[in-house]
């Protein structure tokens, strides 16, 4: 909720895809199960992932799609709680394109959003064959 909040109060247009774990991110990415039609469920055009998902965490979760086809050019970017060093370290050992640790306040937040709109808007991160512009979400809980 908060998240959502800091985007439309950014005025990022991006479209939210929120999941409850690390398993469901993955059934995302797969277009499996309830997640297999694309026009409800684009393929993301990025990934805020956190580390400290149920079922599978987010560094699971980053092993696996780092060896997915269809995952190869995914822009990921860790989002989470966690500000341990061998959890930055560990992120970008699984080839994380970034590492934030949340903000505690709304308007710290709302920054990071428009900040993250204003970086995905400016340069071209993913090939066009990737799809469409949406943002995935993984997270158990809002900061």
């Amino acid at each position: 909720m908060l998240l959502r909040q800091a985007f439309a109060k950014a005025q990022v247009q991006a479209r939210l895809q929120v999941v409850p774990d690390g398993a469901e991110v993955i059934e995302y990415l797969r277009g499996a199960g309830v997640y297999a039609d694309r026009v409800a469920f684009p393929f993301p055009h990025l990934l805020l992932l956190d580390v400290n998902t149920p079922r599978r965490n987010g560094f699971e979760v980053l092993e696996w799609l780092r060896q997915q086809p269809s995952c190869h050019n995914l822009m990921v970017h860790v989002f989470t709680s966690s500000a341990r060093a061998a959890d930055v370290t560990r992120a970008y050992e699984l080839r994380a394109n970034s590492y934030v640790v949340k903000p505690s306040r709304m308007d710290e937040l709302t920054a990071f959003a428009k900040a993250l709109g204003d970086w995905h808007r400016f340069v071209r991160l993913a090939p066009p064959s990737l799809g469409g512009a949406s943002t995935l979400v993984s997270k158990e809980r809002e900061p």
